[in-house]
């Protein structure tokens, strides 16, 4: 039996006419009345009853066709399945934030993004120093301060609230403040010295309301907003923390709530380049980052206007597999036959995990989570 004329006997059958499964189809009225008499005689049964009002299934046709819809349901749930298994993102991941958010927020919640993706392998590293992502130290760095390579990719992930904490047994020994003048009569920790703060201006509740850029005095520094959080709960004193570390932790309370500290972006940043260095051979200061486009067709524009009058030079397209036919052609457009794609294998990856991260923050940020 022909799978075609079987194909498009089963349109018809859906379809009720032979002038509708023209639509469906593409094919003209006449070539489908030809395959369905094919089958007819290869079957050397009647399918349909010709009706002025359309057509009929007959004994034989229903079976047929009940057959025939099976099949095509099976195959379209195996074409479905195999699709999903295709576009699924695998591979290892590696992950570098700072210890604060890795371990007190990211590690409890990461297991959920592997279930949803088990075919990622997770390796996360926690420093409060500034991985560099060209050396492949990491794929993917979670960042509560603007990071200070800029030539990467980067998603804002929300942005991160501060406030003043302070542990119940510490306040109920010392009271708690009603007013930010009462913040004069408590003890504060501070950010200490040695490595840069993970966090943007962490010793900001040091200087709140007070005059000519005076600063509170503290009891203790400790140069690690984790060890500012046991401090805290230990009961030494007051101090600024980032919301996100607080959340489930025992022993901690926010003071003066709607008094709030400086709003900042925790930005997701990957490096995708390596992949383009190792098979083109470029050096990394080769690399121009492009900032003002908003899509792929504006991006092509750009790209003409950086390199101007060197029309000679190779123009390499990075993006996605689904992406590739369609950015090649804008970029065709502006440059002709010099343009050669290369597909990214880790993109995947990073979208999965910037999504997962997004989602959960979002509910980190209503108080949800």
């Amino acid at each position: 039996m022909d799978w075609d004329k079987l194909k498009i006997f089963h349109a018809v059958a859906e379809a009720g006419s032979f002038t509708s499964a023209t639509v469906i189809l593409n094919l003209s009225q006449s070539a489908i009345s030809r395959q369905i008499q094919s089958l007819e005689d290869d079957l050397k049964v009647k399918l349909f009853e010709r009706h002025a009002r359309g057509l009929a299934l007959t004994e034989n046709g229903e079976y047929v066709y009940k057959t025939a819809h099976e099949v095509i349901s099976k195959l379209k749930e195996v074409e479905t399945t195999l699709g999903d298994k295709k576009n699924k993102p695998s591979g290892k991941l590696t992950v570098a934030t700072v210890v604060s958010f890795g371990t007190t927020w990211l590690t409890p919640r990461i297991q959920e993004f592997m279930q949803l993706n088990p075919e990622i392998e997770i390796e996360l590293i926690f420093d409060d120093k500034e991985l560099d992502l060209s050396t492949r130290q990491a794929d993917i760095g979670i960042f509560m301060r603007r990071p200070k390579q800029l030539n990467y990719i980067q998603k804002k992930l929300i942005d991160i609230n501060y406030h003043i904490y302070g542990s119940p047994k510490y306040l109920e020994k010392n009271g708690y403040p009603k007013s930010i003048a009462d913040l004069n009569k408590h003890n504060f920790i501070s950010y200490g010295r040695g490595n840069p703060s993970p966090v943007y201006n962490p010793d900001w509740a040091l200087k709140l309301g007070m005059k000519d850029n005076k600063k509170r005095k503290t009891v203790m520094k400790v140069n690690s907003v984790y060890g500012l959080l046991l401090a805290v709960q230990s009961g030494v004193g007051l101090a600024a923390l980032p919301d996100y570390i607080t959340i489930n932790q025992p022993n901690i309370v926010k003071v003066l709530p709607k008094v709030e500290g400086p709003i900042t972006e925790a930005q997701c940043m990957a490096n995708l380049a390596h992949e383009l260095l190792a098979d083109t051979q470029c050096s990394e200061p080769e690399i121009i980052l492009e900032q003002n486009s908003m899509n792929t067709a504006g991006n092509a524009k750009e790209c003409s206007v950086l390199l101007g009058h060197d029309r000679d030079r190779q123009v390499i397209v990075v993006t996605h597999k689904s992406h590739m036919p369609r950015a090649m052609r804008l970029f065709q457009r502006e440059f002709g036959e010099l343009v050669e794609p290369h597909v990214v294998r880790h993109g995947k990856l990073w979208e999965a995990l910037w999504c997962w991260l997004y989602e959960c923050l979002a509910l980190v940020k209503a108080g949800n989570r």
